[in-house]
């Protein structure tokens, strides 16, 4: 049975809990997305890529008993080339899905024949249970997973993220006035069930939130533990040691710590983390170690009395040094993004960011959504942002960046460029947004790529998007 041909049953099935469940309640967001960027790998006569994208979320709630609650979420017209995200799919989803294109057999499987588009996919992504009583709460299920500011744990909230995070969690909350601390037991692989060849996720969670004083502090640690040596370690050996063998566990430490205050009109934000540890993964006959350092800091003035608002972030992400065996990158969640382009669609001809470690890298940029993350870099970027009619917002944002190492060890320049970008944004009721973006990528002379000679020519990139919430 097809995907869609168990959704009714599905929903017929949620619904029928109001019979027994005290309430449910639905929430969730559509967004519309299209993107046109012109030379994504700055060559001087590079192709253009251009896409649209649309997406569903719904999250039912159910409330069984008092302080019982069951919640879940449902992704509906995932994209297939990315089943575990929430980017969408594509305009234009045929029904010959074949690569290269090869000869449909009639009109079920012709693109230039059918009469309609491909059967979509309909995702499950959370689903967990939360006990709330006096001393706290008790969660249990895949539920999300967020901290701080999303640099590193990143659930994909916002409307137009387009990657999420969860865990598969044991987790206890315990509430103490403005202060609150949870262990949490997560796997995220079972292996063979007679043998301890299982990925688990040991996690303390530490809040302290003052509404009086607009204070917010939080630490996080997380330490990732694969077992039964490589037998249950699938790190990459390309990204890790760049091409030696698997031995034993992946045993790497995680640490966050975060700090926000309002100062009058002025909001601080500010988040830190490390990674360390060892990958299992052996080259040149020692263990290579991960061992990363990012940080990123938000200013926002927000004045109440004022059409006018300012933002200023910064950040550091440690780079992958080519140059020895380990691994000393740092790289943020994919949606936490700092500008239009740079960060944020892949851009140039190699991997000047070092970050294999989350997506492909081996193909020409102009063929890749929105994948790219901040690592092996400095950066700066400020925005102005100017209100009218309570609806319509017009920013003006400027982002500079320089790598950390040479990626290629090739004499590249530590210069990655400048970004300049554009926003409309109009709002005319609640939960509902229309985004108009134009950027423009004046990359730096890290992009020639040393003694590469690659072309570093101007990129340009428009999109449009709008999302209702509900």
């Amino acid at each position: 049975m097809g995907a869609l041909k168990k959704a009714p049953i599905l929903f017929s099935v949620l619904l029928c809990a109001q019979a027994w469940a005290g309430d449910i309640k639905w929430s969730g967001t559509y967004r519309f997305e299209g993107t046109k960027v012109l030379n994504s790998d700055l060559s001087s006569n590079g192709p253009s890529k251009g896409y649209m994208l649309h997406h569903l979320t719904l999250r039912p709630e159910i409330v069984a008993y008092d302080g019982l609650t069951i919640r879940s979420r449902f992704d509906i017209f995932n994209n297939s080339t990315f089943p575990n995200s929430q980017l969408g799919q594509v305009f234009g989803d045929g029904v010959n899905n074949s690569n290269p294109k090869t000869a449909g057999t009639n009109a079920s499987d012709s693109d230039v024949l059918s009469g309609n588009g491909r059967a979509q996919m309909l995702a499950v992504n959370e689903l967990y249970a939360t006990w709330r009583h006096e001393f706290g709460a008790l969660t249990v299920g895949r539920a999300p997973m967020h901290f701080g500011l999303g640099m590193n744990f990143n659930a994909g909230q916002g409307a137009f993220d387009h990657f999420l995070e969860n865990r598969d969690l044991v987790a206890y909350k315990m509430v103490l006035g403005n202060f609150y601390v949870m262990p949490v037991i997560a796997k995220t692989y079972e292996g063979v069930l007679n043998q301890e060849d299982d990925v688990n996720d040991y996690i303390l969670e530490a809040n302290y939130e003052n509404p009086e004083t607009d204070l917010k502090l939080g630490v996080i640690y997380q330490a990732r533990r694969s077992t039964s040596g490589a037998n249950s370690n699938d790190s990459p050996t390309t990204v890790f040691g760049n091409g030696g063998t698997q031995q034993s566990n992946y045993e790497v430490d995680f640490y966050n710590f975060f700090v926000s205050q309002w100062v009058d009109s002025v909001k601080v934000a500010f988040e830190v983390g490390f990674s360390d540890g060892a990958t299992g993964i052996y080259k040149n006959g020692s263990e290579v170690n991960q061992k990363g350092f990012g940080a990123a800091l938000e200013l926002d003035w927000l004045p109440t009395a004022s059409n006018w608002e300012a933002g200023l972030d910064l950040g550091y992400a440690s780079g992958d040094d080519p140059s020895t065996d380990n691994f000393e990158g740092y790289i943020f969640d994919q949606n936490y993004d700092v500008a239009f382009l740079l960060f944020n669609h892949p851009m140039g001809q190699a991997d000047f960011f070092r970050t294999s470690y989350l997506r492909d890298t081996t193909t020409n940029a102009s063929t890749q959504y929105d994948t790219e993350a901040i690592s092996n870099a400095l950066y700066a970027s400020g925005s102005v942002t100017y209100k009218w009619y309570q609806k319509y917002a017009l920013e003006s944002r400027l982002t500079y960046a320089q790598l950390n190492k040479d990626p290629l060890q090739l004499d590249v320049d530590s210069a990655v460029g400048y970004e300049i970008d554009l926003t409309l944004r109009y709002e005319p009721f609640e939960g509902f947004q229309w985004i108009n973006r134009a950027g423009v990528f004046l990359p730096g002379a890290a992009f020639e790529g040393g003694t590469s000679n690659f072309s570093a020519d101007t990129a340009i990139g428009f999109e449009t998007k709008a999302a209702i919430s509900f």
